[in-house]
């Protein structure tokens, strides 16, 4: 119980500063969108320099966005199970869901992170061989997370059927 602790303090933690750095996305996304100040500036997003802010450009940043907010709301759900654990309800059809429902949004947000960086790699830096990189990255990463909590959601099912057919037999 002591290490669910510790890793809902931490989960928590991680929360309050994905919620401020949410808060700085969003800022961010309304200035680049309304063309405020920033057509001199050079950033760097998911290792890729961008230089051109146009409409493509613009319609990229704002998927990468949406990818850092499904993440983040993947960590809102981790927030639940965690809480589900908390009271141990351990088997509940909530944290299966979760682990399911966080498996796939960990694998669309690779994705589509991945496809922009891609796409913008090989349209304005015309780097291909950059662009399908697929040493340790943040991509394979989520991927990687995204199946393990979906093989995860599979077991905690199996081990609920297990658990209600032993109910039944004693």
């Amino acid at each position: 119980m002591r290490k669910l602790k510790i890793l809902k303090a931490l989960v928590d933690l991680l929360w309050i500063f994905s919620m401020i750095s949410v808060v700085a996305i969003v800022v961010f996304t309304v200035v680049v969108f309304l063309d405020i100040g920033f057509a001199d500036l050079d950033f760097n997003i998911n290792g890729v320099q961008i230089e051109i802010i146009d409409n493509v450009t613009k319609f990229l940043l704002l998927v990468l966005m949406i990818s850092y907010l499904i993440v983040i709301y993947c960590l809102y759900l981790f927030r639940e199970v965690i809480k589900y654990f908390y009271l141990l309800k351990i088997f509940d059809e909530v944290v299966l869901k979760n682990f399911n429902k966080i498996g796939y949004l960990l694998i669309t947000s690779a994705i589509l992170t991945g496809i922009t960086t891609t796409f913008y790699k090989v349209y304005y830096m015309h780097k291909v061989t950059a662009a399908f990189n697929f040493t340790f990255s943040p991509f394979i990463l989520l991927i990687c997370f995204g199946l393990f909590f979906m093989v995860l959601s599979e077991i905690f099912g199996m081990s609920k059927k297990l658990k209600e057919e032993n109910e039944l037999t004693i």
